[in-house]
């Protein structure tokens, strides 16, 4: 079974806790969620919920972030490697000129 990377599955909660914040959010400003829910008080313990979630959530996503690599090891190579031929080339052109 293939290993479901921790990265996504923070992503994935961050975006879903974040929307639904700012959901919850607007649906109170206007009034519906109150109607939706029922009663105030539920409506604010779902919304304090929702947000207390959503820090965890944040500061776990923030974490799975900064260690996840930028670039792989093979590209960063790859990309020295080309820089290398092209100062190379320019060494071999500059030698040629200063000889003629």
């Amino acid at each position: 079974m293939p290993e479901i990377d921790k990265y996504i599955i923070s992503k994935i909660l961050f975006f879903i806790f974040g929307s639904t914040t700012v959901i919850i959010f607007f649906l109170f400003y206007t009034g519906a969620f109150v109607n939706i829910v029922g009663s105030i008080e539920a409506a604010i313990t779902i919304y304090c919920i929702n947000t207390v979630l959503l820090i965890p959530i944040t500061i776990w996503y923030a974490i799975e972030r900064s260690h996840k690599p930028k670039y792989k090891e093979s590209d960063i190579l790859e990309a020295y490697s080309e820089m290398m031929s092209r100062t190379d080339d320019e060494s071999v052109a500059k030698e040629t000129t200063k000889q003629q």
